[in-house]
């Protein structure tokens, strides 16, 4: 699932986009999670394209990264399959 607002690469190709990346990034997450993350996503890219477009893809995809790993740490303590004996 890609988010609808990312980097394409832009003039450089989609060689040096980031739909790969994000489409990694979602797919770690748990499978309820990954609609909502991937909205807020384009959300943020869009809103920081227009207020702050010499960052906007450093600052949306740090905030990607990091909310994929709380999300995952959280997962993985809610979820301990270690078995009781």
């Amino acid at each position: 699932m890609t988010p609808a607002h990312f980097y394409n690469g832009g003039e450089n190709g989609e060689r040096f986009g980031d739909a790969e990346w994000l489409t990694e990034q979602i797919d770690r997450l748990p499978i309820a999670k990954q609609r909502p993350v991937s909205i807020r996503y384009g959300e943020i890219y869009k809103t920081l394209s227009i207020d702050d477009p010499r960052n906007c893809r450093y600052r949306s995809n740090t905030w990607m990264r990091k909310t994929v790993e709380k999300v995952c740490r959280e997962f993985q303590k809610n979820n301990d399959n270690s078995l009781p004996f």
